[in-house]
């Protein structure tokens, strides 16, 4: 058949066609940040309360804060990274762009509806003058440095390097909230606070952003989303093991549990 040998032909070249590893990082890498923007739309319905009452509750403005500026230094690693290494970084820049932008709105429904301005201002004036003195750090004194530190990867740029370290010790220790919950969740045995597709998310979002990483060779991206793949691993098992049938947050966890036994 004229037409099949046809197809076999044209084909077969794109089948045989290999992969690279970098074309496959940022697959994952734009992978990842669809489902991270989705995690940063999770605010969405507290800002939505507060807007309805037009009161913050007891809802704290300092997550948003701190998501600002978390989100503000990774957009500072990937362009400086990507200005000086071959490194493809711009899913992860782009979408800590848009987490800045989402922060910010959130933060922004915070200030026009507390009783609290100051505080929350005063949040924002030390958030910003931390990053006024980090980098200023960064662009003043590390060029002048001569160390032979490499740090997320064996090529990788001193600065990029002292940034990535940074940014990654921040994201370590925000790590302390999850925790929190976790310690809740054992205390109480209940996943009230704890829900699931968040908990799911969380672990989906940080597989993504890892397989990214080992592909592209980028240890700074590897170890926070590393740590985040093994919190929600602990965050799922506890799903299964306090999630009861009569709990309005089991969410069906124990029909599926069932099934797949």
């Amino acid at each position: 058949n004229p037409l099949s040998k046809f197809g076999r032909a044209c084909t077969g070249p794109l089948l045989a066609m290999p992969v690279s590893e970098e074309a496959l990082g940022s697959d994952f890498g734009y992978a990842g940040m669809t489902l991270t923007i989705i995690y940063f739309l999770s605010p969405v319905e507290t800002c939505s309360k507060i807007v309805k009452i037009k009161d913050v509750q007891g809802f704290s403005s300092f997550p948003y804060v701190v998501g600002i500026f978390n989100c503000a230094m990774w957009c500072y690693y990937a362009l400086i990274t990507m200005v000086d290494t071959s490194e493809n970084l711009l899913p992860n820049l782009l979408v800590n762009l848009i987490g800045v932008a989402l922060w910010s709105v959130y933060v922004a429904v915070f200030l026009i509806y507390s009783r609290d301005k100051r505080s929350i201002l005063g949040q924002l004036a030390i958030a910003t003058l931390l990053a006024a003195m980090l980098l200023s750090i960064f662009e003043g004194l590390i060029p002048k440095l001569e160390w032979n530190f490499h740090y997320g990867g064996k090529d990788m740029p001193l600065k990029s390097s002292i940034v990535g370290l940074v940014t990654d010790v921040l994201n370590v220790l925000l790590y302390g909230s999850p925790l929190v919950v976790l310690r809740t969740v054992i205390r109480t045995k209940s996943v009230e606070f704890m829900p699931l597709s968040l908990s799911m998310l969380v672990f989906f979002v940080s597989c993504l952003w890892s397989a990214q990483a080992l592909l592209i060779g980028n240890m700074a991206v590897l170890i926070p989303n590393i740590l985040g793949v093994a919190l929600g691993i602990v965050q799922l098992l506890l799903y299964a093991a306090y999630c009861r049938p009569p709990a309005r947050t089991c969410d069906g966890m124990n029909e599926a549990l069932a099934t797949e036994s």
